[in-house]
């Protein structure tokens, strides 16, 4: 069938009507497509929440328009009534709605809206697919009526539901009148989407993408009044006491956490929703109505609790609870990392934590202030956490005279530091003082030699460290007792392009320390060196493929920090479970909050009682 345009048209125009074409933007585009997206739309903003795709639509390579779609809002009544689904099935298949947040057209042609919007509607389902794993059924989209008047969206078969009630998401204050209600229009991008969405059972392609309930708790009444008594000491910031304690939504926390719950606080009130009228009152619910019934905290009623919260009290409060729980720890747990991480979703906050690799025991945690870097961020840390008589690691951003001199003269530790390029006196002071050393020094009383063979990441890997005696006043570094340099040969895989000549990768480094040869040895120091990398395998990988802590859509900072510190001290028993559990199989932080969170085992975990052989599993 031939295509027919108006007389006006000009020649140029129909063909670019029928050339234009919708893609997705390219990894190297995201740059001028945000920076564009900024200047041309009138919110003058490129950010997008949850699961995300960026289109632009070109014509002989120059760029038409702009659109972006992303996860869907939480509520929206009209939304909830054109479909017609429980609040259940809508917690569970949210993440089939998407949401086209911004779409912008640079070139005014009739009729070029509709068309790349028909474009994108086409392919956006099975991008979907392809970029997260699942579909999408129905479209979403919030119109401007002061400032448009959704005519693309009405001519690409969109359906005008209403308008919003004008409030919007804040940090400051959870949901806030804006006084500027926008259009919401709909579509279905298969037919019958609404019909499957409000359906008791998913079709069998799509079951796999429902998400999973918020599991119930399965601590018994007493084991949470135990644990509501660890908390009932944090202070109220309150001016008038409310219905829910501070210490409440606190064990709610810990406990949800204590079942893989940590997305945020719509999971937290969905955790408490689940509570049974004994937990209520075991926590000090509220009762209201007539018959009166234990009322639930909100959304809302968390993000204040986590927004306003003090750091440090929770912190100190919740180490008290993890030290009742898994008992004192162990003389050879003498070893504490430091390390850094970045939250990905939480707009890139950044929190330090102290770890015992051995134990696996969380020791506290601090936030980088915005601007900053780790270096003061640890520092602040290292001067509260408890570390008298143990070995700290740290990598070689700390190497610092300052936090050498936290770590020895105030808190009575020693360190193991790694010194590169950022301290490059250090450095060759160290390499001098290797080089002037006698060529078999290390077979003697002056220094040993140790060797290690290993595979790594399937590599075969031989690790070769040399000690030595050195002092402060050698190395011009505070407390200095021996250095160390530490040698790795790395066998390169056939299939490399490196030249036939250097059969291996060699690495080396200098290591500082504060203990002396005669406490540490070579073999230990390389051991030491080793374990430090427990803070990114046993904890930082743990939080984000098991915990999911880098999908989490907390954004306050100071929600972030109570938020992980909360983890970190749940994970702490989790490892201790991991470790002590006889089912090899059953070893994993999946196995552990599959065991919490079982239905009808209320017995699973007693809190309240130090580690045990009672609270393994069978």
């Amino acid at each position: 069938m031939t295509k027919t345009y108006p007389p006006d048209w000009s020649p140029a125009e129909q063909d670019l009507l029928d050339h234009v074409t919708v893609r997705l933007i390219r990894p190297e585009e995201r740059a001028a497509f945000d920076e564009l997206l900024i200047k041309e739309h009138y919110l003058h903003n490129a950010e997008l929440v949850g699961e995300q795709l960026r289109y632009v639509a070109e014509y002989a390579g120059h760029w038409m328009a702009l659109l972006t779609w992303n996860a869907a809002a939480f509520n929206l009544r009209l939304r909830e009534t054109w479909i017609g689904w429980t609040p259940q099935q809508k917690k569970r298949r949210l993440t089939l709605v998407v949401n086209n947040s911004r779409f912008v057209v640079l070139v005014r042609v009739p009729n070029l809206a509709s068309r790349v919007m028909k474009g994108c509607l086409q392919r956006v389902s099975s991008d979907w697919l392809q970029t997260y794993g699942h579909e999408v059924l129905v479209a979403e989209s919030f119109v401007d009526p002061q400032l448009f008047r959704g005519t693309c969206y009405k001519a690409s078969g969109w359906t005008l539901l209403g308008q919003t009630q004008g409030f919007k998401r804040s940090r400051q204050d959870y949901y806030v009148e804006h006084e500027r209600p926008k259009q919401l229009w709909v579509r279905e991008l298969r037919p019958g989407a609404r019909t499957i969405l409000r359906g008791r059972n998913l079709p069998a392609a799509l079951k796999v993408q429902e998400a999973g309930l918020v599991p119930d708790c399965p601590q018994a009444p007493e084991q949470l009044e135990q644990m509501f008594r660890f908390f009932e000491g944090l202070r109220d910031w309150r001016r008038r006491r409310g219905d829910y304690s501070v210490a409440c939504l606190v064990t709610v926390a810990v406990g949800a956490s204590l079942c893989g719950v940590h997305r945020g606080q719509r999971d937290l009130a969905a955790f408490a929703a689940g509570l049974t009228p004994a937990q209520m009152r075991a926590l000090r619910f509220p009762r209201h109505g007539n018959p009166r019934r234990y009322s639930v905290p909100k959304e809302t009623t968390f993000f204040r609790l986590l927004s306003n919260l003090d750091n440090r009290a929770l912190e100190q409060a919740l180490l008290d609870w993890q030290n009742h729980v898994l008992g004192p720890p162990a003389a050879e747990d003498d070893q504490v990392s430091v390390d850094g991480k970045e939250l990905l979703s939480s707009q890139g906050v950044e929190i330090v934590s102290a770890y015992a690799v051995k134990s696996g025991r969380w020791l506290g945690s601090e936030r980088i202030a915005e601007g900053s870097n780790e270096i003061p961020a640890a520092q602040a840390l290292l001067r509260r956490a408890p570390l008298e008589g143990k070995l700290v690691t740290l990598d070689a951003l700390h190497t610092q005279t300052e936090t050498a001199r936290i770590i020895v003269q105030e808190r009575g530790a020693d360190y193991l530091m790694t010194v590169k390029g950022n301290q490059p006196g250090v450095a060759a002071t160290v390499q001098g003082l290797y080089e002037r050393s006698p060529r078999a020094f290390f077979t003697g009383p002056l220094g040993e030699l140790v060797q290690r063979y290993e595979l790594n990441r399937g590599r075969p890997e031989a690790r070769c460290l040399i000690n030595f005696d050195a002092t402060a006043e050698q190395v011009c570094f505070p407390a200095v007792q021996q250095a160390a340099r530490l040698t790795r040969f790395i066998e390169r895989k056939p299939n490399t392009k490196r030249p036939q000549d250097q059969p291996a990768e060699i690495e080396t480094e200098w290591l500082l320390s504060s203990r002396p040869r005669a406490l540490f040895s070579a073999g230990q120091v390389l051991d030491a060196d080793r374990w430090y990398w427990g803070i990114e395998n046993g904890l930082h990988l743990r939080l984000d493929v098991s915990a999911g802590e880098d999908r989490s859509r907390v954004r306050n900072p100071v929600s972030v920090l109570n938020l992980a510190m909360i983890r970190r001290a749940t994970m702490s028993v989790a490892i201790h479970w991991i470790q002590r559990c006889r089912n090899k199989r059953q070893a994993t932080l999946q196995g552990f909050y599959d065991f919490m969170s079982a239905k009808n085992r209320r017995k699973a975990f007693a809190l309240v009682t130090a580690a045990g052989p009672s609270w393994l599993p069978p």
